[in-house]
């Protein structure tokens, strides 16, 4: 496993300590200033979307948590050979009507190291921890 592939595997490890001390209301954050961030999308998307009931909300963090668990990733990935370099480029658009439901295609697509084209379905609270900066419309990655 190259550096490249371990630094996206503890970038997603990262993120699920921050859904997971999101949802637990843990009172010391590994990530303050993301868990600050990722608190004030969640009142957003509830009040936007009806559906969006934090309790739904955060159900998806605490599953999602539950996944991110660096050894479930690295079990995940052991079948696969993972190039350091893909020139792929992959349009990932997150529908609205699941909370989170775009989040495998996130995942995926990054842990493949593909190049991602997105419009702006992709929430702004995954930039930080996984250390990437979102441009609409333009392709980013690690």
């Amino acid at each position: 496993m190259n550096d490249n592939l371990k630094r996206r595997i503890k970038s997603f490890y990262d993120l699920g300590v921050l859904f997971h001390e999101n949802f637990n209301n843990n009172k010391i954050k590994t990530y303050p200033k993301w868990d600050l961030k990722l608190s004030e999308i969640l009142k957003e998307a509830s009040l936007y979307n009806s559906w969006f009931t934090l309790k739904n909300l955060r159900l998806s963090l605490k599953n999602w948590a539950i996944e991110l668990k660096k050894v479930k990733i690295e079990n995940w990935l052991s079948g696969y050979n993972i190039h350091k370099n893909n020139s792929k480029t992959v349009a990932i658009i997150m529908a609205g009507n699941i909370p989170i439901v775009g989040f495998h295609d996130l995942l995926s697509s990054m842990l493949l190291n593909f190049k991602i084209t997105s419009p702006a379905s992709i929430p702004a609270v995954f930039e930080g921890p996984l250390g990437f900066t979102l441009e609409t419309n333009a392709p980013f990655s690690f």
